[in-house]
């Protein structure tokens, strides 16, 4: 293989070199490793910073950031679009893109996958509520969750919440600085495993 034992750099501060190293081993023999780039910088899925340009575009830019940061020519990066599904209505669906960008060969690719199976909830309260029925469906604490203002820019925000206790605390302390919030899942991959499960595929 043309990449066996060379190595690639995964831009990512959510822990997906677990997801995607081992498959680039066992593929390529190609060594995939962090690096710590601020990739939200590019977007985020809590909505504080808008994505910008297409999921394709961002994942490439990512690998680049991948590249600059570390000296490495060879670059990965991964990227989710999670909503409504494009061919079945009223169904989530999560496509995710694995970018390379290799600079010595002067190539990039693009590969995606989709699936429906993905857990991302979202519910809009204005007042201590009762959420059991919400947390069931949104799999906490299995799948960790976001509590964040309404309207954009967003102002107030806490994220990979897994206790019910911190959940309480965020809620009362939101609702103490706004009339509403919203409470929804933690899509970055170290906090939803049906979205890890969904990039390991990709």
């Amino acid at each position: 293989h043309t990449y066996s034992e060379k190595r690639a750099v995964l831009a990512t501060l959510h822990q997906k070199g677990e997801l995607i190293a081992p498959e680039f081993m066992q593929t390529f023999g190609m060594v995939v490793e962090e690096v710590a780039v601020d990739t939200d910088s590019l977007g985020t899925f809590s909505g504080e910073i808008e994505r910008i340009g297409s999921a394709r575009d961002v994942v490439l830019n990512k690998a680049r950031l991948g590249i600059k940061a570390s000296g490495c020519p060879r670059g990965l990066a991964s990227e989710g679009s999670i909503g409504a599904d494009f061919y079945i209505p009223f169904i989530q669906s999560d496509v995710e893109l694995i970018g390379f960008v290799d600079e010595e060969l002067g190539i990039e690719l693009v590969e995606s996958y989709r699936s429906t199976d993905i857990t991302a909830h979202t519910i809009t309260i204005d007042s201590p509520t009762d959420l059991n029925d919400f947390l069931k469906k949104a799999d906490f604490p299995h799948h960790k969750l976001i509590v964040r203002s309404v309207n954009k820019p967003i102002s107030y925000c806490v994220k990979g919440i897994s206790t019910e206790a911190v959940l309480l605390q965020a809620i009362a302390d939101g609702l103490q600085q706004h009339p509403s919030l919203v409470v929804e899942s933690d899509l970055r991959a170290h906090c939803s495993p049906s979205r890890a499960e969904n990039i390991k595929k990709a």
